[in-house]
């Protein structure tokens, strides 16, 4: 793997880097705020939809600007904020327990540990996947040009 390579792959893992650690952020706010905000606790839903409302509008301009561009590469992250505008309304029941006075704390605990472990885990599995494509196509590269070597010879 030459320099050039190595570089368009460390920069691809920290755009993944930022990414995940954008998400976590959001859902450790959303997460602060229903826990620990009981004076905020009926405005929360309505900021969590303004919040969707603003992930969609974030989604329309990627999947339009890369649509345009045809870079299929970066069309994930308009996938990503796609997915967050979805989960944006739906963080009020994920919280159901919390929200609504329940005192079924374990859920509370199960939930927010989850989906914070399953993010995780995706922006983990997307590194490797970076990896990989890296290697493999150096790999590829390198058996090409030995092939090509070989059939002028």
């Amino acid at each position: 793997m030459n320099l050039t390579e190595r570089n368009k792959m460390i920069d691809k893992i920290c755009i993944i880097a930022m990414m995940c650690i954008f998400v976590e952020f959001f859902l450790y706010a959303v997460d602060t705020c229903f826990t620990t905000r009981i004076d905020l606790m009926l405005a929360i839903p309505s900021a969590l939809n303004v919040i969707g409302l603003i992930f969609l509008a974030i989604s329309v301009f990627l999947f339009v600007k890369f649509y345009n561009k045809n870079d299929d590469g970066n069309l994930i992250y308009a996938i990503e904020f796609l997915v967050l505008a979805i989960l944006c309304p739906f963080l009020t029941y994920w919280y159901y327990p919390k929200y609504f006075g329940l005192t079924v704390n374990w859920v509370h605990e199960i939930n927010k540990h989850a989906l914070w472990i399953l993010v995780f885990a995706y922006y983990a599995i997307r590194v490797g996947y970076v990896v990989y494509k890296s290697y493999n196509k150096t790999k590829n590269n390198a058996t090409q040009k030995l092939n090509k070597k070989k059939a002028k010879n």
